[in-house]
């Protein structure tokens, strides 16, 4: 299909060379083989493992986090064929069709995963596969198989990310909702024994703790309880960070897009694309007195619509529970297809002028910076650290500790400022430890990270005397490491 070939290339040729501490977090346990089971993507890191394996063989000195984020392109690009699959089963027109592909392919969040080494993109895969072995059901072919391999995939996806089970009870509610079979419902709910087995499989072979119920949940949920899977704000921060995230759902929104504004005035374009959008739709309009069409559909079919926008409020329930994580929103865009096209035709004009609008912004606001400039990319940080093997380094985040991990360093001498008390830094100070830090500037890159509470807050740094030791030049400006001394000044 000439839509998926032009969303694939667009992807293959910015790839991100700003990958997120997740990304080298993951590769590094992909590249090892020592760490490949984590409880809210469990299979995720396993399966890349073994899918590297041949690859590696043929091709001994392969990157494999590069390597990883092409697993995920490929699987972006096979995740937006069943999409278009599910389209067709639901008789959307093929120019609506294809309009919808590029607007789930081209929505940031589906484009920014489909280029870092994390598991939405494959967990989504799976659940629309899931949604499409449903729809085969219900409109292709009433084999009861159909309805077991819907409940397969979709919890498959479970098993790559947590987030899909979600997916997997809207897809079942569905089902008991209008079929009120107990033969489909038992076909359909038989396969969440699955994730149970294969948890219970690998806590038994990889943990030292006796397996009962209580370890078994606890480690099903390891980051909820260890709070790896949200950060607390205040309630005007909640509120930003949620409208923020909806937004970047579709269409990146960051602060650098400031910084690129002042440097060359093609950086307008989008902005100007947007407004000539704007006057596309009110053209349309004034000719056609309508933008949406209703089209006519099968009425004892409407249900699958309302089941997919009952799994579309389930995730996005939980994302505003997590704080309006936007990790958790990348499935709406097809969501959203599945739930709209069929019942509803846009008007020509004025989606393609979306899609292309949509394009072109993502494209120059985030694909290109994300390949072109140094953004939060840390290798100078770690190389600094490795010609000073003496030196603790201190952060708010982890980036710095996965890059430095996946690349061969020694872990033992980087800290997270969540690891760390005021009293712990003053002790090391005191006691003359080489402690350098790049936390000063935190303020200079404004990210939900920037927002959260911290233990070494800026008042803590404002004690101690900060030497620059290091400089790395980024789109944000000049990033400092600092080496900490106590007052006075040596």
């Amino acid at each position: 299909m000439v839509v998926l070939g032009i969303i694939l290339l667009t992807y293959l040729l910015l790839p991100n060379n700003n990958l997120s501490s997740d990304s080298y977090g993951y590769a590094t346990g992909i590249k090892s083989g020592a760490d490949l089971f984590s409880p809210h993507h469990l299979l995720y890191n396993w399966l890349y493992h073994y899918l590297s394996l041949p690859v590696k063989a043929l091709f001994p000195g392969v990157d494999i986090l590069k390597l990883c984020t092409l697993f995920n392109t490929f699987f972006a690009i096979i995740a937006l064929y069943v999409l278009s699959k599910i389209l067709e089963l639901l008789r959307v027109a093929t120019v609506q069709r294809y309009l919808w592909i590029l607007f789930a392919g081209f929505s940031f969040g589906i484009w920014r995963f489909s280029l870092e080494n994390e598991s939405y993109i494959l967990s989504m895969c799976c659940s629309l596969a899931g949604s499409y072995y449903l729809l085969q059901y219900a409109v292709a072919n009433k084999r009861i198989r159909y309805v077991f391999l819907s409940g397969f995939f979709s919890m498959l996806a479970v098993l790559f990310h947590q987030i899909h089970m979600f997916w997997w009870l809207g897809l079942f509610a569905g089902i008991l909702w209008h079929y009120r079979s107990f033969r489909l419902s038992f076909s359909y709910a038989c396969t969440a024994l699955l994730v149970p087995l294969v948890y219970i499989l690998v806590f038994v072979t990889t943990q030292e703790e006796t397996l009962s119920i209580r370890s078994f949940w606890t480690y099903i949920l390891y980051d909820y309880y260890h709070g790896n899977a949200s950060q607390t704000f205040a309630a005007k921060q909640y509120i930003m960070f949620v409208g923020v995230a909806i937004v970047r759902t579709f269409l990146q929104v960051y602060p650098y897009m400031l910084i690129l504004l002042k440097q060359h005035w093609l950086y307008f374009v989008p902005l100007l694309a947007v407004l000539g959008w704007f006057v596309l739709l009110i053209r349309t309009w004034v000719k056609r007195k309508k933008l949406v069409y209703r089209q006519q559909f099968p009425g004892e079919q409407s249900w699958l619509m309302n089941t997919h926008g009952f799994v579309l409020c389930l995730q996005l329930g939980f994302a505003f529970y997590s704080n309006g994580n936007a990790e958790f929103m990348i499935m709406t865009p097809v969501l959203l297809a599945i739930c709209i096209a069929p019942k509803w035709k846009i008007a020509g004009p004025a989606f393609g002028g979306l899609v292309g609008t949509m394009w072109l912004w993502n494209l120059v606001y985030a694909a290109f910076p994300m390949y072109h400039y140094n953004l939060i990319n840390q290798k100078e940080k770690v190389n600094y650290m490795k010609q000073h093997p003496d030196a603790r380094f201190i952060s708010f985040t982890n980036l710095i500790e996965n890059q430095n991990e996946y690349l061969g360093g020694d872990n033992t001498r980087f800290y997270t400022d969540d690891k760390l008390t005021p009293q712990l830094l003053a002790s090391w100070v005191d006691s003359g430890y080489n402690i350098i830090t790049d936390m000063p500037d935190d303020h200079k890159i404004l990210s939900r990270g920037s927002f959260a509470e911290k233990n070494l807050k800026e008042e803590i740094w404002k004690q101690y005397y900060l030497e620059k030791v290091h400089t790395t030049h980024t789109l944000y400006g000049d990033l400092h490491l600092y080496k900490v001394y106590s007052q006075p000044v040596p």
